[in-house]
């Protein structure tokens, strides 16, 4: 896959912060996709193939911005699992 296909895969359960952050992207045109997993467990069955995010089906990913304050599992929590 080209690495400048890959996207950024956003964890986050609030609707208002993916806001804030899709404005940032957009101001400094970020020029990848951008999925989103609502919370830490979405994020690890897509990362581990066993999910998947409406149209990608690749898990690959450029890089990971886990929020770090959620109910159940957490960005954290999440990294830990995953290792």
């Amino acid at each position: 896959m080209n690495s400048s296909r890959k996207p950024v895969l956003v964890v986050e359960d609030r609707t208002e912060d993916l806001t804030a952050l899709g404005r940032a992207f957009r101001k400094h045109t970020l020029q990848k996709p951008v999925l989103r997993c609502k919370d830490g467990d979405q994020a690890l069955e897509h990362l581990q193939g066993d999910g998947q995010l409406l149209w990608w089906t690749n898990p690959l990913a450029a890089i990971v911005l886990p929020d770090l304050n959620m109910p159940d599992t957490d960005g954290l929590q999440a990294e830990r699992r995953e290792a």
